[in-house]
């Protein structure tokens, strides 16, 4: 977490248009500077009190959204996926499925099938099998949170054949 120590990560959700862009911003700006200083010196002053500098998130909270921007597949896996349960399997369609759920609710990239299918296997290091006849991950399992839902959905699909 060393790594993540060292960041300090600012979401900017907000794009503003090539047309409303303030040219003036920088002479506006420099209107400001004496009330821009003053705001910097009493920082500096709670920096040097405290030794250390503020921010509203720990060294995990910077890896997720790190992780999050840079790589859905792998915060995916971060967030739901345990890959220490070497007994586990998982259909791989449902797990596609909770894939493109959780791109949505985060509001990330989604990656196709295919390239989800080969970053899933090389970042968990799982196997492939079959589950009723249906391509599956083999060594991987839904995390607690989810686990109880997602078996009783995988019964489902399995029962059905789909």
């Amino acid at each position: 977490l060393a790594f993540y120590r060292r960041w300090s990560i600012r979401e900017f959700k907000k794009q503003t248009d090539l047309k409303d862009v303030n040219a003036d911003l920088k002479e506006e700006m420099l209107k400001e500077l004496p009330g821009i200083l003053n705001w910097s010196l009493r920082g500096l002053d709670r920096l040097l009190e405290k030794k250390a500098f503020s921010y509203w998130m720990n060294e995990e909270d910077v890896q997720d959204l790190y992780e999050r921007g840079s790589n859905s597949i792998q915060s995916f896996i971060f967030h739901h996926i345990d890959t220490e349960d070497d007994e586990g399997a998982l259909k791989k369609r449902c797990v596609y499925s909770k894939y493109k759920e959780y791109c949505e609710e985060e509001d990330l990239l989604l990656e196709n099938q295919i390239k989800f299918g080969r970053m899933f296997i090389a970042l968990t290091g799982c196997g492939t099998c079959k589950q009723d006849k249906i391509p599956a991950y083999q060594g991987v399992s839904f995390k607690n949170l989810i686990k109880k839902k997602e078996d009783e959905e995988q019964k489902k699909v399995g029962e059905y054949g789909g």
